[in-house]
C-alpha cells in the first residue's frame, strides 16, 4: 500500500515536472497574415503585373478583388473610407480552395489614370503606388471592405527623347539627339526618313536607360523630315526641318568674275534663280535634283558694280537660301617707294608681350540637366587644331577630346555624370590657351521613402535583430539607405537613438553583435525608421517609426522554470528519503 501511494506521488511529481517544460517550450502564436507578392515591381504605364497571393482561405475560402491606388494605407484600412483613389484591376479573382493554401494569381497592366466609381480623379504619373488586396467573400461594413494585403508598386517615367539640338538647319547640321528611360544598355538604331543613319558614338544606352547621339543631316528636300529612335521596344519620332544653303566660289573678284554657285535644302525638281543684291543674274538654267541640291549655276558679276561687299542668294520660287557675300575689292596700285633714312641703330632690350588669342570659345552639352548617370555628349569650338582638350567634371579630368583643323570638336566625347550632389555643376574643357565652360544641373527630386518590411510592427524578434525593407528605383542610381533605431518613437531626442547607420547599399541589414548589445532586450519597445538617399544626395523623407521588442536568450537557470523544476526535485529527494526512512525503520 505504502509503494502505491509513493508511486502515485512520484507519478504526481513527474507530471509537473513534464507541465514546467512543456510551458517553457510553448511558442507564442503570431499573427495571421496575408502573402502577395507582384512582378514585377515597377514599370511604365502599360506594363503587365502578376499578383500571387497565399494563405488566403484561412477565414473562408473566396475570391478577392486587387486595387491600384496612390494612398498609402495599412492593412485593415477600408477601401472607399481610408483609400478613396484608386482603380480596381482585378474583380472577383478565384482563390483555390486546397488546404490552408488559398492561393490565387492575377494579371493587370498599370492604369493610366485612377478613379472613384465612373469619376475620373487623378493621373497616374511617375511614383509609388501601392496594390491592395481585399477578401471580397467577407461582408463588408458600411464604410467598405477591409484591406487584406499590400504590396509596392513603382511607376517609372516612360521613354522619352529630348528636343532635338537644333530642330532647324541646313543640310549637313550636326544634331544632336538624346533620351532617357529607356532600356538599359541596350542597342540604338536611328533612322531619317525611315533609313538609317550613322551616328556618334555608335554605343548602347547607359545603366540608367538614357543616351545622347549626333548625327549628320543627308541631302535632303526642303521642309519637315522624321528621325526614329529605337531602343528594344520603344520608338519614339522627333521632327528636323531643312532649310535651303548655298555655297559660291570664289568668294570675291572684280567685276566679269564668273562666280558658281550649288545649292542643297531646296524642294526637288525646280528651276532656281539666282539674285545678285537682290536683282535676278544671268545664268546657264538649272533645276534640284529629287534630293533638291542643284550644282554648277554660273553668271558673271555684272559690269556695273561697284567696290564693296555684295550679296548672292537662290530661290525655287518657294524656298530662298540665306545671302552670302561676295567683295569686290579696290583697284590697286604700286605703292611709292621712298628711300630709307640711315639712322644709326640704338641697342635696346626688346619687351616681350605674350600674345593674346582672343578665345571666342563655345561648349554645348546634349543636355544641360538630367541625372546622375546622364550620358553627356560634349562639343565645342574655337579651340586649337590638333590640340588635345581636357574636360573636367567640377574640377576632375573626366574625358578628353582631339580638336579637329577647323578648331572643332564634335560628338566624338561622350561620358556619364559621377555622383554629386544635385544643383549646378561646371564643366570646362581646355586646350591649354583656350578655356571654356558650360553649366550642367543635377536634379534634386528626392527618391520615396522605403516600404518596411521587418519586423513587422510589435514583434518579438532575436538578437542580434534583422531588418528589411523594399528597394527604391531612382534616376539617380545607385541609392543607398540609412537606419535608425532607438527607445523615443518620435526620434526627437538624439541620446535616445541607440543606432544610426548609414551607407547602406542592401535592402536588408542585420546588428553586428557589438549592436545587439545596445539593445537590452527587456520589455521594453523598441522603435526603428529608414530613409532612401540616392547617389545626388536627395533624401527622402523617414518612414513612420516601426515598434518591435527584442526577446532575449532564453537561460535556464535564470529562468522561473529552473527554480519550479528545482522544487519539485526537492520535493522527489524528500520523499524518496522519506519512504526509504520509513522502510529502515521497519527493518530494524
Amino acid at each position: 500500500m505504502k509503494h502505491i501511494k509513493f508511486f502515485g506521488i512520484l507519478g504526481i511529481a513527474i507530471i509537473l515536472s513534464l507541465l514546467t517544460a512543456a510551458l517553457s517550450a510553448t511558442p507564442v502564436l503570431a499573427a495571421y497574415t496575408y502573402d502577395i507578392t507582384a512582378t514585377p515591381t515597377e514599370g511604365t504605364i502599360g506594363t503587365t503585373v502578376t499578383v500571387s497571393g497565399t494563405s488566403f482561405d484561412y477565414i473562408h475560402p473566396g475570391w478577392v478583388t486587387i486595387y491600384f491606388a496612390k494612398e498609402d494605407v495599412a492593412e485593415g484600412k477600408l477601401i472607399d473610407l481610408d483609400v478613396k483613389t484608386y482603380q480596381v484591376v482585378a474583380d472577383s479573382v478565384d482563390v483555390e480552395n486546397d488546404g490552408d493554401e488559398g492561393g490565387f494569381s492575377a494579371t493587370f497592366k498599370v492604369p493610366a489614370s485612377l478613379k472613384n466609381g465612373a469619376v475620373v480623379l487623378a493621373t497616374v504619373t511617375p511614383g509609388i503606388y501601392y496594390i491592395y488586396v481585399t477578401k471580397t467573400a467577407e461582408t463588408a461594413t458600411s464604410q467598405g471592405v477591409s484591406i487584406k494585403a499590400k504590396v509596392t508598386f513603382t511607376v517609372k517615367p516612360s521613354a522619352a527623347l529630348d528636343p532635338l539640338s537644333p530642330a532647324t538647319g541646313p543640310v549637313g547640321s550636326q544634331v544632336t539627339i538624346s533620351g532617357a528611360y529607356f532600356a538599359a544598355s541596350t542597342a540604338i538604331t536611328i533612322k531619317y526618313d525611315g533609313a538609317e543613319i550613322p551616328k556618334t558614338p555608335d554605343t548602347p544606352t547607359s545603366a540608367s536607360g538614357s543616351f545622347a547621339s549626333i548625327i549628320t543631316i543627308p541631302e535632303s528636300t526642303a521642309g519637315v523630315h522624321n528621325i526614329s529612335v529605337t531602343i528594344g521596344s520603344d520608338n519614339r519620332t522627333g521632327q528636323f526641318t531643312v532649310t535651303p544653303s548655298i555655297t559660291i566660289s570664289p568668294t570675291s573678284g572684280a567685276a566679269g568674275t564668273e562666280v558658281t554657285v550649288s545649292g542643297k535644302g531646296f524642294a526637288p525638281g525646280q528651276d532656281i534663280d539666282i539674285m545678285f543684291d537682290n536683282n535676278p543674274a544671268t545664268s546657264n538654267p538649272v533645276k534640284t535634283d529629287g534630293l533638291g541640291s542643284f550644282k554648277a549655276a554660273k553668271f558673271n558679276v555684272p559690269d556695273t558694280v561697284g567696290i564693296g561687299t555684295h550679296f548672292i542668294k537662290a530661290s525655287d520660287g518657294t524656298n530662298t537660301s540665306p545671302q552670302q557675300s561676295f567683295d569686290v575689292p579696290t583697284t590697286t596700285t604700286p605703292p611709292t617707294t621712298t628711300p630709307p633714312t640711315t639712322t644709326p641703330p640704338t641697342t635696346t632690350t626688346p619687351t616681350t608681350t605674350p600674345t593674346t588669342t582672343p578665345s571666342g570659345t563655345t561648349l554645348s552639352l546634349s543636355q544641360t540637366s538630367g541625372s546622375v548617370g546622364t550620358s553627356l555628349i560634349i562639343a565645342g569650338t574655337g579651340f586649337q587644331p590638333n590640340a588635345t582638350v581636357i574636360i573636367k567634371y567640377d574640377d576632375s579630368a573626366i574625358a578628353t577630346a582631339t580638336v579637329q583643323a577647323g578648331g572643332a570638336f564634335v560628338g566624338t566625347t561622350i561620358f556619364q555624370v559621377p555622383p554629386g550632389k544635385y544643383g549646378a555643376h561646371t564643366i570646362t574643357a581646355s586646350d591649354g590657351i583656350h578655356t571654356s565652360s558650360i553649366t550642367f544641373t543635377v536634379e534634386s527630386v528626392a527618391p520615396a521613402a522605403p516600404a518596411m518590411q521587418q519586423p513587422a510592427a510589435g514583434a518579438k524578434v532575436k538578437s542580434p535583430a534583422s531588418f528589411s525593407w523594399q528597394a527604391i528605383t531612382d534616376e539617380s542610381q545607385p541609392v543607398s539607405y540609412a537606419l535608425q533605431i532607438g527607445t523615443d518613437k518620435n526620434f526627437t531626442d538624439n541620446t535616445a537613438i541607440l543606432i544610426d547607420k548609414k551607407a547602406i547599399t542592401t535592402t536588408s541589414y542585420t546588428l553586428t553583435s557589438d549592436e545587439g548589445l545596445k539593445l537590452a532586450g527587456k520589455e521594453t519597445p523598441y522603435y526603428w525608421r529608414i530613409k532612401a538617399i540616392d547617389a545626388a544626395q536627395n533624401e527622402s523623407s523617414w518612414t513612420a517609426a516601426g515598434e518591435f521588442f527584442v526577446t532575449p536568450p532564453f537561460k535556464f537557470m535564470e529562468s522561473p522554470y529552473f527554480y519550479a523544476t528545482l522544487g519539485v526535485g526537492a520535493l522527489l529527494l524528500f520523499l524518496i528519503g522519506l519512504l526509504l526512512g520509513r522502510k529502515t525503520a521497519f527493518y530494524y
